[in-house]
């Protein structure tokens, strides 16, 4: 299989209201969206295309119910070819807070690679 057939995984996360969402929406083409969006409950899969390239997109829900779960599954991580952690720097007060959530992510991802 080509490289521009295979489908990558990408996997978004950051703490709720962030932009998460609203990122995804812009690199599926979907403006329309922007208006209404709702806090992302879980885990949302879509299957986008960025340059060509077919994908899987994960958008992980920041609320703080949610965070621990996903770093108890190392299902959901596994196999994944880009994650991005996304910050609103418009809220410097939750800054603390993403920053703490962002080293448990590092730190789960250390002790994923060293199992393998």
């Amino acid at each position: 299989m080509a490289e521009e057939e295979m489908v990558h995984k990408l996997i978004i996360v950051g703490l709720d209201q962030a932009g998460k969402t609203s990122i995804l929406n812009i690199l599926n083409k979907k403006y329309n969206a922007m208006d209404n969006i709702k806090p992302t409950v879980g885990i949302e899969r879509d299957e986008i295309r960025i340059l060509g390239i077919p994908i899987i997109s994960w958008d992980l829900g920041g609320q703080e119910q949610f965070r621990e779960s996903y770093l108890k599954n190392s299902r959901l991580f596994d196999k994944t070819d880009s994650l991005f952690y996304v910050i609103d720097v418009w809220n410097a007060s939750r800054f603390e807070e993403a920053l703490r959530y962002y080293s448990k992510l590092l730190e789960y991802h250390k002790r994923l690679s060293t199992r393998k």
